[in-house]
């Protein structure tokens, strides 16, 4: 199903207050991550990894907020829509091979690069 068509759009709403200013703060400073938030786990035990990703699609499919995009390109006020399914951004990658110097260096990079890369608000999630 194609993310904002028709037949996948389970509602629209107006921006609330706080939603436009952050909207308007993203574009005035482009490239800032003052929004962004970025968390980091440590998960111990044996990872069933499509269990995992299974439970993250559950979550995303049950909580509309995670399905939502912005839209305010061609209309008089910005709306949030909220997507009756979306795909589910997924990498997996496999450090298991490094030691833990090289370790420790490849997870701080990979999180200055997540940080840094930008995201469409225009799509969800």
């Amino acid at each position: 199903m194609q993310q904002n068509s028709k037949n996948n759009i389970e509602d629209i709403y107006e921006l609330t207050p706080m939603q436009q200013g952050m909207l308007y703060h993203t574009f005035y400073k482009e490239g800032s991550d003052v929004y962004i938030e970025q968390f980091c786990f440590d998960i111990e035990g044996d990872l069933k990894k499509d269990l995992f990703r299974k439970s993250w699609e559950t979550v995303t499919s049950r909580h509309g907020v995670l399905r939502t995009s912005f839209q305010w390109k061609g209309i008089s006020k910005p709306v949030q829509i909220v997507n009756k399914a979306v795909e589910l951004p997924w990498t997996e990658l496999d450090w298991s091979g490094l030691n833990s110097d090289q370790l420790k260096k490849e997870f701080n990079n990979f999180l200055e690069k997540d940080r840094a890369a930008v995201f469409s608000m225009e799509k969800a999630p």
